[in-house]
């Protein structure tokens, strides 16, 4: 006797898969992106090599921060209507620009006490 396979029933549909939210997506990148100008912007003034460039850094990572600031609200008010994927990068791309001007601004007073101290003498 040749045994017969039991009747399965035609496979369903997968489920829809969610997609990321592109916005979480650039405020992750940009404050990834603010965070590395910031170090690259303390290593050239602590090298002396490019010191020249230290400007340049310090702007772009202010333009990044900003950039990752305001697209990591509008992409946890994105996925929070929508549903999407993303919150977790929505959310560590304001913590690392948040982060980024701590930094700046704690820099800005040290770098300026500096030159009180440096000039009194």
């Amino acid at each position: 006797m040749s045994e017969q396979a039991p009747n399965i029933p035609p496979l369903a549909s997968p489920a829809p898969q969610v997609k990321t939210n592109v916005i979480s997506v650039i405020s992750f990148a940009s404050g990834i992106a603010g965070i590395a100008s910031g170090l690259l912007s303390i290593a050239s003034v602590l090298t002396l090599v490019f010191i020249a460039m230290s400007p340049f850094f310090v702007g772009l990572g202010i333009a990044t921060a900003v950039t990752g600031f305001v697209t990591g609200i509008v992409g946890l008010a994105q996925v929070k209507k929508s549903g999407d994927k993303g919150k977790g990068m929505a959310i560590t791309g304001l913590c690392l620009s948040i982060l980024f001007f701590l930094c700046a601004c704690i820099m800005s007073v040290l770098l300026v006490l500096a030159a009180i101290g440096a000039f009194d003498k």
